[in-house]
C-alpha cells in the first residue's frame, strides 16, 4: 500500500506546484476569468488521479474505469508540464516585455499541441490498423515452405476495448483477408483477469489460417496484476484464461513446440512463457519449450511475448532462426520514428537482424495504461518467409 501512495502523493506535489505556478503568471498578467478556470480545470484532473490511486490501492478490476481516469489527468498535467518548461527560460526577462510575452505564446502553443496530440492519439489512432509487411530470407528454411505466410498480432490487451466488439472484429477481418499458413499470438490477451476476454471470445475465435493460430502468454497473462484472495483463486484464474484460448480454437504453446510439415520437410514452433527482464519474471526457457539440440538443423520460429529474450538468451546462443515478440507498445508513443521505448528496450519495434538471426517486435492491438496510441496504430504484421537461391 505504502509503494502505491507514496508515489502518488509525489505526483500530486509537483501538480500543486505547477498550478500555484501557472495561477500567479496568469494573474500578474490580469487573466482573472483565464486563472479561475485554470483552478477549476486543476481539482478535477487532480481529483481523477486520487480516485486513480483510490482504484489501485481496493484492488479493483475496473480496468476502464482506472485507464480514464489516468487518461483525463495525462491530457491536462502532461501539456501544462511541457508548456511550463518551455515558459521558464522566458522567466529570466523583465515582466511585461516582448520577449517575456513571447515565451508565453510559444509555451501556450507547444502545450495546446500536445493536447491535440493526446486527443488525437485517444479517440483517433487506436481505431486504426497498421499492416507492417517483410519478406525474409533463409538458408536453412526448406523449399517446402518457401513462400509460407506468417501473421503476427500480439498485446491485445482486451479490457482496453471496453466492449467495442466492433473494433477487434474488423482487426481479426483484415488478418483473414491475408489467407495467411499461420497466425501468432505473442501475448497479453488481458491485463489483469480472464473475464476481459470473455466479450471477445466468439469474434477471436473466428481468426482462420491453413496451419491454425498459435498463442504464447505474455506478463499480464499471469493474473499478477490483480489482487487475489487466495493463490488458488489466482491460479483458477489463470487456467481460465488457458482454457479460453484453447476454447476459441488457438493452439497454446506454453513451453511447447509444434512442428508443422510440408511434404517431406518440417519447421518447428517454439512458444516460450514470458521471459521478463527485471521486474518481469521469467516463467520460461528456451530449454524448457525444445527437448531438440539448440544448435540443430531444425528451422525454428520461436514465439516470446518479451523481445529482451532475443538478445540476452538465444542470439549465438541458439540459431533460431526468427522470433516473434511484442511487450513494448512502442510506449505508445512515436514520433519521428522515435519512441521512449528505446530508453528501455534496445528492439522495441519492427525487424531486427543480428548474424542472420531475426526478430520482430509488434506494437501490439490494445492499450495498457493511458487508452490512447500517438503515431503508432495497432498493428499487424505480415511476414514471408522465402528460401534463398543460391547462384550456381
Amino acid at each position: 500500500m505504502r509503494m502505491q501512495w507514496l508515489p502518488l502523493i509525489a505526483v500530486l506535489l509537483l501538480n500543486i506546484a505547477i498550478d500555484v505556478f501557472l495561477y500567479r503568471q496568469l494573474k500578474a498578467a490580469g487573466h482573472n476569468v483565464l486563472s479561475k478556470a485554470h483552478i477549476a480545470i486543476a481539482v478535477i484532473a487532480t481529483a481523477c488521479l486520487a480516485c486513480c490511486g483510490a482504484v489501485l490501492a481496493s484492488g479493483t478490476t475496473s480496468l476502464h474505469t482506472g485507464t480514464l481516469l489516468v487518461m483525463t489527468y495525462f491530457m491536462v498535467y502532461i501539456p501544462k508540464f511541457i508548456g511550463t518548461l518551455i515558459y521558464l527560460p522566458g522567466m529570466m526577462m523583465k515582466k511585461r516585455t516582448p520577449g517575456r510575452r513571447m515565451a508565453a505564446y510559444i509555451a501556450a502553443t507547444f502545450g495546446l499541441l500536445v493536447f491535440v496530440l493526446m486527443v488525437w492519439g485517444y479517440f483517433v489512432t487506436p481505431r486504426q490498423i497498421q499492416v507492417n509487411e517483410a519478406t525474409l530470407e533463409f538458408d536453412n528454411l526448406p523449399t517446402e515452405f518457401d513462400g509460407y505466410k506468417i501473421v503476427q498480432f500480439s498485446d491485445a490487451h482486451l479490457g482496453s476495448f471496453a466492449g467495442d466488439t466492433a473494433f477487434v472484429a474488423r482487426f481479426v477481418k483484415r488478418i483473414n483477408e491475408m489467407d495467411a499458413d499461420a497466425v501468432f499470438f505473442t501475448g497479453d490477451l488481458v491485463s489483469t483477469v480472464s473475464a476481459e476476454a470473455l466479450p471477445y471470445r466468439n469474434t477471436l475465435s473466428r481468426i482462420k489460417a491453413k496451419d491454425g493460430v498459435f498463442s504464447v502468454l505474455g506478463n499480464h497473462d499471469y493474473d499478477d496484476y490483480c489482487r487475489w484472495m487466495t493463490p488458488e483463486q489466482r491460479d483458477s484464474d489463470r487456467l481460465a484464461l488457458r482454457q479460453l484460448q484453447q476454447g476459441m480454437g488457438w493452439k497454446m504453446l506454453n513451453n511447447a513446440t509444434s512442428i508443422i510439415g510440408r511434404g517431406g520437410d518440417s519447421i518447428a514452433i517454439i512458444g516460450i512463457e514470458n521471459y521478463g527482464d527485471k521486474p518481469f519474471p521469467i516463467y520460461g526457457t528456451f530449454s524448457q519449450a525444445y527437448h531438440g539440440n539448440a544448435t540443430d538443423s531444425v528451422f525454428k520460429i520461436v514465439l516470446q511475448h518479451n523481445p529482451y529474450m532475443w538478445r540476452h538468451a538465444l542470439v549465438g546462443k541458439t540459431n533460431t532462426s526468427l522470433t516473434l515478440s511484442g511487450h513494448t507498445h512502442a510506449m505508445q508513443t512515436v514520433l519521428l520514428g522515435w519512441s521512449p521505448s528505446c530508453w528501455r528496450y534496445k528492439e522495441w519495434a519492427g525487424l531486427y537482424n543480428q548474424g542472420g538471426q531475426y526478430l520482430y517486435v509488434n506494437t501490439g492491438l490494445g492499450t495498457v495504461g493511458p487508452p490512447m496510441r500517438i503515431g503508432v496504430a495497432p498493428e499487424i504484421t505480415l511476414i514471408t518467409l522465402r528460401t534463398k537461391k543460391h547462384e550456381q
